[in-house]
């Protein structure tokens, strides 16, 4: 999942004038659908008793791809 996200661009803009960052751009869509399914994934392992000797990692992207 990480390395996935190394490839993947992002354009980042302000709203309006508010000072705000937004994505923008042609592939926001795809990128927050994308977004909203690795939060998932992430959310499972996480919650996993299989997890337990990454759980700080598993955190730790948790953590990254909720404030992304």
């Amino acid at each position: 999942m990480k390395r996935e996200w190394e490839t993947i661009s992002l354009e980042i803009t302000t709203f309006r004038d508010t000072g705000i960052p937004i994505l923008a751009g042609a592939k926001i869509e795809e990128v927050q659908q994308k977004l909203d399914e690795d939060v998932l994934i992430s959310q499972t392992i996480k919650n996993s008793p299989a997890v337990l000797p990454l759980l700080e990692e598993a955190r730790q992207w948790e953590r990254t791809m909720m404030f992304t």
